[in-house]
Formats: C-alpha cells, structure tokens, sequence
C-alpha cells in the first residue's frame, strides 16, 4: 500500500465514531466535509466524508490532489478514469454503490481490509449500524453487514491519480 493510501485509509479509521449533531446531515464535522466538496449543510455527505479523507491525504503528502471535489456518488464514479477502476477489491480503495430506486444517487465507502474468506471490511460515513446508506456517523461495517454484492458500480482506486506526484514526494 502506497503512502498516499496508507494515509487517507488512517484518516477514514481516524473519523469512526463521528456522529451528526443536531439533526439529519448536521453537525460542525459533517458540514465541514459539505463546505469542502461545495455542498449546503443538510445534504447527504458519505461522497463528501470519502473526498475530503482522501484530500487530506494529499495535503500531508504535500501534493496537490487532482480529484475535483463533488459529493455526488454517481458523479465520481463516471468522473473517475478507467485506470482507477477495479475488478476486485483491495485495501484503501473506494468502493460505490449505486442505489435501485434512485439511479443518481448512492454509497460510497473504503474498503479497509480483505477477510479471510474473501469479504471485505469497510468504513463508511452517512451510514449506521444497520448499514443504512442514509444513517447518522461513520463506522466500520463487517462483510454480513456489507457484502461485496452491495458495491454494485465497483471499487475505485483514486491513487491511480497520483502515481506520478507520488514517486516524486521526498
């Protein structure tokens, strides 16, 4: 795992425990994550969390991140590349879901590490311990929680991006 990965995946682990505060999509942390990616406090956050972790890789790598910020899920997603896009999981990449009912909208997380029987532990912002895509912190969920089946458009790995800063970092 590179540093920049290494980085953002401590970050996200760093946030587990966070809750909203005051309300649905409220509370100083969660509409700091908004105000980063150019959203208004109340809007949903999970793409929002998952950039600004990632940025904040960036900035104490000392790099310039080259994602443009959105807290669009399904936004990202067809933004990204296809040189970041994975057929399987691997630690400290993203993964996204895109939800049925609404196709524009959905999920986003990190998977945190591969288990043993294939599964995947993830971090999660706007999500709960039921593992609602729409619930009130960020937290850690187990493969029975969040199958790999759920992550329904795939996992994206954004340091793909930066290979070139990164080998030129001190």
């Amino acid at each position: 795992m590179n540093r920049l990965t290494r980085s953002a995946l401590d970050i996200a682990r760093g946030y587990v425990g966070v809750r909203e505060v005051g309300g649905n999509n409220c509370g100083p942390q969660v509409e700091e994550w908004l105000r980063r990616v150019g959203l208004a406090a109340g809007s949903p956050w999970c793409m929002a969390w998952a950039w600004c972790c990632v940025d904040d890789a960036f900035r104490q790598l000392e790099l310039v991140n080259p994602i443009r910020p959105t807290g669009g899920v399904v936004k990202m997603w067809l933004r990204l590349p296809g040189s970041c896009k994975l057929t399987a999981p691997i630690p400290g990449c993203w993964a996204f879901h895109q939800s049925d009912e609404n196709p524009a909208q959905g999920h986003v997380g990190f998977i945190d590490e591969i288990t043993r029987d294939g599964g995947a532990m993830t971090i999660e912002g706007h999500t709960n311990a039921e593992g609602s895509r729409t619930g009130g912190g960020v937290w850690r969920h187990t493969p029975s929680r969040r199958p790999l089946a759920y992550w329904n458009l795939g996992f994206a790995y954004y340091s793909t991006l930066a290979a070139a800063c990164i080998e030129k970092a001190p």
